[in-house]
């Protein structure tokens, strides 16, 4: 073989081998199963001056289980959405050292903005979850792109109360977007929003670049609520 054929073989060769690598980070990239990761930070700052708390609070950023010990008051300790086979512990959650909502610790429980009003009082309650998939296990939101408006969503409280909700729009934001809407309402009404991250996982900044957010309303329990 002449060496311009040998040269010809070796540039094939070549050229082929880059193909096949740019064509699996690609696939790598848009495939929810290579999501193993969780965005760390759901990426919104706060409007401060509607959550004065967060001036005091930076650096205090927790995300846990509160003491059942304590006494009940209302406050949020099961997420039920039926739909998508939701049934998640919820967690206490404050802020990051940057001004942002804090995240669940792990894939399985979902994480209630604490400074914020609890589920059923006016206001808008807010609660975040992670959205990917490791070892063929999906995440705590990774079905959220399923709700529709109509589809309902319960929090049951440490009163051992259950607590109704409808869902009435979903909305995607880019992940560093004014979430005023999300975090506040006006209308004198109790909803509840859910929060998950969303689009191609980026495994060089480990980040998802979307949000989604499922807006829902209180409503009353129906008779065929979830137990």
């Amino acid at each position: 073989m002449s060496t311009k054929n040998n040269f010809r073989s070796i540039l094939l060769v070549a050229l082929l081998a880059g193909v096949l690598g740019i064509g699996y980070y690609f696939i790598s990239q848009s495939d929810p199963s290579a999501a193993v990761e969780s965005d760390e930070l759901f990426g919104w700052k706060f409007p401060t001056e509607e959550f004065p708390l967060t001036a005091s609070a930076g650096g205090m950023a927790y995300s846990k289980i509160r003491n059942a010990k304590g006494p009940p008051e209302g406050l949020p300790v099961r997420l039920k959405i039926p739909s998508i086979g939701v049934d998640a512990a919820i967690e206490d959650a404050l802020i990051t050292k940057d001004g942002r909502m804090d995240v669940p610790k792990g894939s399985v429980n979902v994480a209630w903005f604490s400074l914020g009003p609890k589920p059923g009082k006016v206001g808008s309650a807010v609660i975040g979850g992670h959205f990917g998939i490791k070892n063929g296990v999906k995440f705590v939101f990774y079905d959220l792109n399923k709700l529709v408006p109509g589809d309902r969503v319960y929090i049951v409280n440490d009163k051992g109360e259950t607590l109704a909700f409808q869902v009435r729009s979903v909305k995607l934001f880019e992940r560093n977007a004014d979430a005023t809407t999300v975090f506040t309402s006006s209308d004198g009404l109790p909803h509840l929003n859910l929060i998950t991250c969303e689009g191609i996982w980026n495994k060089v900044s480990g980040k998802y670049p979307l949000r989604r957010v499922v807006f829902t309303d209180a409503i009353p329990l129906p008779k065929t609520a979830v137990k």
